[in-house]
């Protein structure tokens, strides 16, 4: 349960009583969403007047997620080694499946939106967001708000509604949130800067760059990366951005430092149609690109994402960064404090980030320069770092034997005399949220000494140099800065978790995806001594560096190439040996081909196929190497001759000894069963099938002891699928399953549908809808459906069967004996 849970009910309850009385739909029953108001904000800021009638406003519908209970137990085991489903990540079409709201779900927010006077400005591919705009007389109208324009104390002017906005009804569960309402949270960026000639002289010097800034071989020397192999090759970063660059900053940095032209992709959302440069003179896109590069000079490309700086904007942005799902690691360096922000954007932002961990993307966000006051007064956090599914970069004043000299000590970042930012100074952002629990990872770490919160998210995760006073050398407008703060800290851990990629990559490995459950199961073993630099003395402002967790520097920074090999571990291989010889080999007859299955062998890496057409007489060379599943298809044979096969495995260790033989006989009216344990006899376990929890399960089978039931409770979608090539010389394909459909609905209107398809086993694209059956379909007994699939011939694909449930009168729809025949 969230911290403001009680407060958001309350408020709630309070903007029903005021819609009530509002004139809005006064026929109509409304449901209030509560979190849209920015109190903050409207706490210091006196009512100017209405925003005029005609003036735009653009806002992002925000739709909920479903099966959220499955979803939160998913990305565990995706993080989890011990689990079968470890590493085992989901493309964006699956993700949009099994968790996004439904197409039907998304047509309603359509057409309620274009109903009450809004233009759709994008529909978005997980439809998670719908992206309108409206006049704001037909905004206020929709939402049963006054929209009135504000003079904040600061002398920010923004809108903001009098009032929590409500929906008809009919939109609940349709429409969770409407951001974009206000526009008083401005997100900045995380970093300072100084001229090199005003930090020449400072005596704490630690990078051979221009003005005494470190370059990027004095950040790999202070951090222990100095010779390891791995660059960031094959691996592509992300950036999240509310500005832009200049290019012929970025070729300079290269230029000077050697390093390699990494292509720079710029992706514009929320409106954007083009760069903008660095219209806000801020340096951070600059910094965050020459950072990365600096780290990762083997990337094979960095995307840069830039949007608005709005509530629809930024999420417009991460939201482009999930559904391309280009970039497995990502770093953001704009936030704003947590208290700041209406409810509504935070769980917006929670949906998208839980998507990211999902699909394996890493999420790096700078915790704030302002220590622990991120508002500059009280006590506080920032967004997005304090989020549960992204990782919190704090910043420390890094200490080494000289300049580009290697790693002494490092300490919580923290100056109270600068006051460019805050009256209480600058340092490390950390601290707990007054929104979020406490996540599971975190549990343990807390100590009394740390002053962190037992309920709570504490912030933040790990830390790196930002103090400006020991910076980063930066091209930026032309010439060299100094900069600092976390901004620079959060690129350089997401350059690193690339290198820790192409290590795992190497090694076959899946990406380290969201990083907090490996760094903290790695911090509860004696590797942490190792694989962290911990800083135990000085505090961010207020809340102490301990040993171990803290809320200064977090579980502190990385020690390169000791937490590079324990995150990405390189198999040893002493004294290798040969793999076991493939046992359960089978060969089953098609027309001039057969078709060879086995039990994969641990350890192999390919396997080799020996064939003869002479019991006992198989050639001593095989006729096809490198077979890397446990199955292939034998084309081009003769019909009528038998042929004989043995089988080996291959590894680093060698060839494995010959499996026992097996002989099958090709003929024109000979096919072949290709999918694995059709009948689900194989138990719960499932393999070779996919399928969401529980939908494999004993009784009421069409024949033997299991089956698959697919939903039976409503608004969970279940799936099930199994992959098959389809040989290219098959004459024909024939797919057939038996189907029973019970239902407690209607007979007459369909509601509830199962629907089958094919997909690309590579990409997850639906390459056909082979049909579908509803509620109206029901049957108290099996019958056998059939579809060709011989159009699909030559490819892999992947047979996918997956419901949609409306919200009441569940229906189950029972399959079993499974059938790909082909000839």
């Amino acid at each position: 349960m969230k911290i403001r849970a009680f407060a958001r009910q309350i408020a709630g309850a309070i903007a029903a009583l005021c819609v009530i009385s509002h004139p809005a739909d006064a026929a109509q029953a409304r449901i209030t969403l509560a979190g849209h108001l920015p109190v903050a904000a409207l706490a210091n800021a006196q009512a100017v007047d209405q925003v005029p009638d005609s003036d735009p406003i653009p806002l992002a519908l925000t739709l909920p997620l479903r099966n959220t209970a499955e979803l939160t137990d998913l990305i565990n085991r995706l993080q989890d080694p011990s689990d079968p489903l470890y590493g085992k990540y989901l493309k964006p079409s699956e993700f949009t499946q099994r968790f996004s709201p439904t197409p039907e779900q998304y047509q309603n927010a359509i057409s309620f939106a274009r109903a009450n006077g809004f233009t759709i400005t994008k529909q978005h591919a997980n439809r998670l967001l719908l992206d309108v705009s409206a006049p704001a007389k037909a905004t206020e109208n929709a939402f049963a708000v006054r929209l009135n324009r504000y003079l904040g104390s600061n002398g920010h002017a923004f809108y903001a509604p009098d009032r929590e906005p409500s929906l008809p009804a009919s939109m609940q569960g349709v429409i969770a949130n409407i951001v974009g309402l206000d526009n008083s949270t401005v997100w900045r960026p995380h970093n300072s800067l100084v001229t090199p000639a005003n930090i020449a002289q400072n005596p704490n010097q630690i990078g051979t760059g221009p003005g005494a800034g470190m370059t990027p071989n004095d950040i790999r020397a202070a951090y222990g990366l100095t010779g390891v192999t791995p660059t960031g090759a094959g691996q592509t970063l992300g950036l999240f951005q509310l500005d832009g660059y200049s290019p012929t900053d970025i070729t300079s940095y290269q230029t000077k430092y050697g390093l390699p032209n990494i292509p720079i992709q710029n992706v514009y959302v929320g409106g954007l149609t083009g760069p903008t440069g660095d219209v806000g003179g801020t340096g951070e896109a600059t910094l965050d690109i020459e950072l990365q590069m600096a780290l990762a000079p083997g990337a094979s490309k960095i995307v840069v994402y830039q949007a608005p700086n709005t509530g629809a904007g930024i999420l417009a942005c991460y939201n482009q960064i999930a559904n391309d799902d280009l970039a497995t690691s990502v770093s953001t360096s704009w936030g704003t404090p947590e208290g700041n922000i209406p409810y509504n954007v935070l769980d917006s932002e929670n949906a998208i980030f839980q998507q990211m961990a999902a699909q394996g993307q890493t999420m790096f966000a700078a915790s704030g320069d302002n220590g622990a006051y991120d508002d500059g007064a009280t006590l506080s956090v920032d967004d997005p770092a304090a989020q549960p599914y992204v990782t919190g970069v704090g910043g420390t004043t890094l200490a080494t034997t000289k300049a580009g000299g290697t790693w002494v000590s490092e300490k919580p970042w923290a100056n109270a005399a600068d006051k460019s930012r805050s009256r209480l100074g600058s340092g490390s952002g950390g601290g707990f949220s007054s929104y979020w629990p406490l996540p599971s990872y975190q549990s343990g770490f807390i100590s009394v000494a740390s002053q962190g919160s037992l309920i709570s998210r504490n912030v933040p995760d790990v830390a790196l140099a930002g103090d400006t006073s020991t910076g980063y050398s930066i091209f930026f407008k032309g010439g060299w800065y100094i900069f600092g703060g976390t901004s620079c800290a959060a690129p350089v851990w997401s350059a690193f978790a690339a290198l820790v990629n192409e290590q795992r990559a190497t090694a076959g490995l899946s990406p380290l995806g969201f990083a907090n459950p490996a760094l903290y199961n790695l911090a509860k073993t004696a590797s942490y001594a190792t694989d962290f630099h911990d800083s135990t003395t000085g505090t961010n402002l207020f809340y102490p560096a301990v040993t171990k967790y803290d809320l200064a520097t977090g579980l502190g920074s990385f020690n390169g190439i000791n937490l590079l090999s324990d995150l990405a571990p390189l198999p040893v291989v002493t004294n290798p040996t040969p793999p076991k010889s493939p046992t359960g080999v089978t060969a089953a007859a098609g027309s001039t081909q057969i078709f060879l299955s086995w039990s994969a062998v641990s350890g192999a890496t390919s396997y080799n196929i020996y064939r003869g057409t002479k019991a006992g007489a198989e050639a001593t060379t095989a006729v096809k190497t490198g077979v890397t599943s446990p199955s292939i298809a034998d084309t081009g044979l003769t019909n009528g001759t038998t042929y004989y096969y043995k089988v080996t495995a291959v590894s680093g260790g060698g060839e494995s000894a010959q499996s026992a033989e097996v002989s099958a006989k090709p003929s024109s009216t000979a096919f072949v069963q290709i999918l694995g344990d059709p009948g689900f006899e194989s138990g719960s376990s499932s393999t070779p099938w996919v399928a969401s929890s529980g939908v494999i399960s004993p009784n009421a089978a069409y024949s033997g002891a299991w089956k698959a039931a697919i939903c039976g409770t409503v608004n969970v979608s279940d799936y099930l699928y199994q992959q098959a090539t389809i040989p290219a010389t098959a004459i024909s394909a024939k797919l057939s399953f038996a189907l029973k459909i019970t239902t407690t609905d209607s007979l007459t209107v369909r509601h509830d549908y199962v629907y089958i398809q094919v997909r690309d086993a590579a990409t997850g694209a639906v390459l056909g809808n082979l049909g579908y059956f509803s509620n109206m379909s029901a049957s108290s007994s099996y019958s056998t459906k059939s579809y060709s699939l011989t159009a699909y011939k030559g490819k892999s694909i992947q047979i996918w069967l997956y419901d949609s449930q409306d919200a009441t009168l569940p229906t189950t729809f029972y399959v079993d004996n499974f059938a790909l025949n082909v000839q």
